[in-house]
């Protein structure tokens, strides 16, 4: 995702780009900054993922292993129909902007490896080497691990701010836009 994203950086003739980023996109743009920082003016990370950290309980996991088998098996819709009921999803699943914008999705990242077998170290511990200014925004409802890898992202990135979102989820974008 993080070559794509460079590509498409490349293609529209942006050599800097403000990057802004949810979920698991947090992680393309959080790897971009440490691989390419050259190519990043600023991060604003929303419900973010960060590709290392380990305080994931198993139960994440195993949820998103099965939405992986469930797309396989028995297609994207099936899966999409199990993962929004994931807790990620809680303070969101009721909108039905949501809801419809979800049904849209291809299901790219639960039939392929969205990581290249062999990646380099930790982007999570290297988190204190991004040196971009970077806006942290996390739901005051997200879900436990995304909460700490806010304030982890607080404390080890040097030019790094949180704002907290009262009453919104994983993805305050929707919940309280």
């Amino acid at each position: 995702h993080a070559e794509d994203l460079r590509l498409l950086l490349e293609h529209l003739n942006l050599p800097r780009a403000h990057l802004v980023a949810a979920s698991m996109g947090g992680a393309v743009a959080v790897h971009i900054a440490l691989e390419r920082p050259e190519l990043v003016r600023s991060l604003t990370l929303a419900g973010a993922v960060v590709d290392g950290f380990l305080g994931w309980q198993d139960e994440y996991g195993l949820r998103l292993r099965r939405a992986r088998k469930i797309a396989q098996t028995e297609g994207v819709e099936a899966a999409l129909k199990d993962w929004l009921g994931h807790p990620f999803f809680g303070a969101t699943r009721d909108l039905a902007d949501f809801g419809r914008t979800v049904v849209r999705y291809s299901g790219a990242g639960w039939l392929t490896s969205a990581r290249p077998p062999k990646a380099p170290g930790s982007d999570f511990s290297r988190l204190s080497e991004i040196e971009k200014p970077v806006l942290v925004v996390v739901g005051e409802k997200d879900v436990d691990p995304c909460r700490a890898i806010a304030e982890e992202m607080r404390q080890r990135i040097p030019k790094a701010r949180v704002a907290l979102i009262k009453g919104a989820g994983h993805l305050p974008c929707w919940d309280r836009p």
